[in-house]
C-alpha cells in the first residue's frame, strides 16, 4: 500500500553521467565503473515509484558504479508508468513542508485534485502483478548472458517487494542457477508480513527508517526475526528518525538526512562487495 511518504522528498541536483541503452528487452540507464576499472559485478536497481528516468535514481546508480566499481543497470521496469516528479512539489504544497509556502486551504485542495490522477494511474499501471513478469524476465536474460557474473538487486520503496521476490530463489536460470547473488532494499513497500520475509533464501540487507508507515516499530522486529531464520546471511539496519524514501530522496541541505542517505548508499555497496568477492 502506498503512503504520502512515497511521493515526498527532494529532487537532487546534478547531471547523471551514464548512458541509455536497450538491454535484455528494456530501455536501461547504464552506469559504469571509473575508466580502466573492471566491474566487480552487476547491480540492477529496481527503483522507487519515480522510476528509471528520475534524476535521483540515476545519480544513485552513478554513485554505486563509482564507489563500488559495479556495472549498474536501471531499467524501465514500469513500462512508462513512472510517477511524475512534479508530485514532489505538489506534496510540499499540500503538507506545507516549507513554512514559507503559506498555501491557502483552497489551493491545497487544488493541488490534491491535480495529484490524485497521477498517483492512481501509477497504482494501476505499476502494480506488482503486472510488472513482476518483466522484472523476472530481465534478470533471467541477464543471468543467461554470463552465468559466472555476480548479480545484485537493489530495490527502493516499490522496488523492494521485487527484491524479496527474487530472494525467494524459486526462479532459476535455464541451468538452475540463482538469478541474484544478493539483494539490498531500503524502505520496501507492499510487503506481506511475515510471508515475504519467511520465504527469503538468499542474502538480503535491509535499510529501515524508524519513521516509516510501511515498516516501523514491531514490524522492523518482525522483519529481523524472520530474516534470522534465513539459510543465508541477512541483515537489518534501522535509521533512527529517518522517514520513508530517505535512501533516494533525502534533502542534501539537511545534514542528518544527507548523512543517512549516504550511509544507506554505503550499506548497499558494502553488502554487494561482500557477496561479489
Amino acid at each position: 500500500m502506498a503512503c504520502s511518504g512515497c511521493v515526498s522528498g527532494t529532487l537532487h541536483e546534478g547531471t547523471p553521467t551514464g548512458t541509455v541503452e536497450t538491454l535484455y528487452g528494456l530501455a536501461t540507464y547504464v552506469a559504469s565503473p571509473p575508466s580502466g576499472t573492471a566491474p566487480k559485478g552487476t547491480v540492477v536497481i529496481i527503483p522507487d515509484a519515480f522510476g528509471w528516468k528520475f534524476n535521483n535514481n540515476r545519480i544513485l546508480a552513478d554513485n554505486y558504479a563509482k564507489k563500488g566499481s559495479f556495472r549498474v543497470l536501471l531499467p524501465d521496469f514500469m513500462g512508462g508508468w513512472d510517477l511524475n516528479p512534479e508530485l514532489l512539489n505538489i506534496m510540499d504544497y499540500v503538507t506545507e513542508k516549507h513554512e514559507s509556502l503559506g498555501v491557502h486551504t483552497f489551493w491545497k485542495a487544488v493541488y490534491v485534485v491535480r495529484g490524485i490522477p497521477m498517483f492512481v494511474s501509477w497504482l494501476y499501471g505499476a502494480r506488482h502483478s503486472a510488472t513482476w513478469p518483466g522484472v523476472l524476465g530481465y534478470f533471467k536474460k541477464l543471468r543467461s548472458e554470463d552465468e559466472s557474473q555476480p548479480i545484485g538487486a537493489a530495490g527502493f520503496c516499490w522496488g523492494g517487494k521485487h527484491v524479496f521476490l527474487l530472494a525467494r530463489d524459486t526462479e532459476k536460470s535455464a541451468s538452475g542457477k540463482s538469478l541474484i547473488n544478493a539483494g539490498f532494499t531500503a524502505h520496501p513497500s507492499s510487503l506481506k508480513l511475515p510471508a515475504d520475509i519467511d520465504a527469503v533464501k538468499l542474502p538480503v540487507s535491509v535499510a529501515c527508517p524508524s519513521e516509516d508507515h510501511h515498516i516501523r516499530g514491531d514490524k522492523i522486529l518482525e522483519v529481523e526475526a524472520g530474516l534470522k531464520q534465513c539459510p543465508a546471511e541477512c541483515e537489518v539496519k534501522t535509521y533512527e528518525g529517518a522517514t520513508h524514501g530517505f535512501a533516494v530522496r533525502a534533502n542534501p541541505k539537511v545534514p542528518k538526512e544527507n548523512e543517512q542517505g549516504i550511509e544507506a548508499e554505503d550499506q548497499a555497496i558494502s553488502w554487494f562487495t561482500k557477496f561479489f568477492s
